[in-house]
């Protein structure tokens, strides 16, 4: 796929950036007692979503 105004390297910067910000955030949840077990859920939920997300992007 041509990315001639790096529109698309844009989405996949941002998409690593917030995968990232979500790894550390789980990452946090996960070590911290005091944390609703609902709350690290739907984080650890949208991790994986993300993950899907850029994994697709990757293949296209």
């Amino acid at each position: 796929m041509e990315d001639l105004d790096g529109t698309q390297a844009e989405i996949h910067t941002l998409l690593s950036e917030i995968s990232s910000d979500i790894d550390k955030l789980n990452s946090t949840l996960t070590t911290e007692a005091n944390i609703p077990k609902s709350i690290t859920n739907s984080v650890a939920m949208l991790a994986d979503k993300i993950d899907a997300l850029n994994d697709l992007m990757r293949a296209a």
